[in-house]
């Protein structure tokens, strides 16, 4: 018997696919973070396939999108102070000279480049199924109330309820069981506010679902959303390493069949298939009539075409003359890239680490650059990605270290 829940690695997919099946009406997602979108996110959305944007990320915690620093021309300038908070509470430095707040400067830039069809949060998205949504953390909260793990205080210090340690301003209150579907409600409110409108949002604290929990009430708001059973979730280079590993399955397994054998007539599917695309190395293309990006891309992908014609050809002429003779062409066509390397290779890096808060953000396309996919990439899987990018790399290194010190 098939497991009423599943989760799928699913390299085997194009953009191109994913793009079809969005337009098709099917579940498919970006699950980003708020704060400093990455290559890859901001060319996902710019074929058209929807971020949403978790909003329970800490400000100090949240090592892939720096959320505190506003991240331009690959250099990070801190716009906030380092308070652990959760990323909606964050406020700016006193010396910073932007209105409302870090999280929603990051929101209503991203908006403003890919439009709110394509840029929503996730307690926008879970808000419009408000009741169909209070109805399951219901069933939750009466039979399974240790999925509501953290608590937020009103100032935005996050706590687990397992060593809840009161915050210097001293909430009246804490989690209550008998409250946990309201105030888990209440925070999702809180935080759409804080996100779009800070300035006239009250800040509450709240309940938080645990991970497991929050990743079963996506798969449910997109069968909601979609009325299909499989769900694509495309992922960074972290929910990849976990999301399908037995333990974390068997969570959202349990949490799954718990709702659906003490639902009343909440509307659920009778099954669910978690996609989870890799997504992180999705990283060819450019920013329109940008020359310091546009001839980057273009020398690395003819490094790429010049090293995948001389390995089709090699193999035929490897015992005779010629196969030298190919060999110092293909040799002589990769030197002449090493010029225009050395001298603009850094200024579109497709081999940045996120970690370091030094890529390409979206707050580069201001006020309305675009970011350009060749065709040609749109039917690459996202499986071969990582492997090109490597090649890449590796003959990045070799042009540039041959002959070096010669002459």
């Amino acid at each position: 018997m098939a497991e009423a829940l599943e989760v799928r690695i699913c390299g085997d997919i194009t953009p191109r696919n994913l793009v079809v099946r969005h337009q098709q009406g099917q579940a498919v997602f970006r699950t980003a973070h708020i704060g400093n979108q990455y290559l890859s996110n901001l060319l996902l959305a710019s074929i058209g396939l929807p971020l949403y944007l978790y909003d329970k990320t800490r400000m100090v915690r949240d090592t892939n999108y720096h959320p505190r620093f506003l991240i331009r021309e690959g250099r990070p300038e801190e716009i906030a102070p380092a308070h652990d908070l959760l990323t909606p509470f964050g406020v700016f430095s006193d010396d910073v000279p932007y209105d409302g707040t870090p999280a929603h400067l990051h929101y209503t830039t991203l908006q403003k480049l890919f439009g709110e069809k394509l840029v929503f949060t996730e307690a926008e998205l879970f808000l419009k199924h408000e009741k169909l949504l209070t109805e399951v953390l219901s069933v939750v909260a009466r039979y399974a109330p240790a999925q509501f793990d953290r608590w937020v205080f009103s100032c935005g210090r996050v706590a687990r309820r397992s060593n809840l340690i009161h915050c210097g301003h001293q909430d009246p209150r804490g989690p209550n069981q008998k409250t946990l579907v309201e105030d888990a409600v209440s925070l999702l409110h809180t935080l759409r506010g804080l996100v779009k409108d800070p300035d006239r949002t009250t800040r509450r604290g709240g309940a938080i679902p645990s991970l497991p929990l929050t990743q079963v009430l996506c798969g449910l708001v997109g069968w909601w959303e979609s009325g299909n059973q499989e769900i694509f979730e495309l992922s960074g280079p972290d929910m990849v390493t976990y999301a399908a590993t037995p333990s974390f399955t068997e969570d959202l397994r349990i949490i799954f069949t718990l709702i659906s054998q003490r639902r009343r007539h909440i509307p659920l599917p009778s099954n669910l298939l978690f996609q989870v695309v890799p997504t992180a190395n999705f990283r060819f293309g450019y920013v329109e009539t940008d020359i310091r990006s546009e001839l980057p891309f273009w020398l690395h992908r003819m490094i790429l075409e010049i090293q995948t014609l001389k390995r089709e050809l090699l193999p035929t002429f490897r015992n005779h003359l010629e196969g030298f003779k190919i060999t110092a062409a293909f040799e002589y066509l990769l030197d002449i890239t090493k010029l225009p390397l050395e001298n603009c290779g850094g200024l579109w890096m497709l081999d940045y680490d996120i970690r370091q808060g030094t890529f390409f953000s979206h707050h580069d396309l201001l006020p309305d650059r675009k970011l350009l996919v060749p065709e040609a990439f749109l039917d690459v899987k996202f499986q071969d990605m990582q492997r090109l990018l490597e090649r890449l790399k590796r003959a990045e290194a070799d042009i540039l270290s041959r002959n070096r010190g010669a002459g």
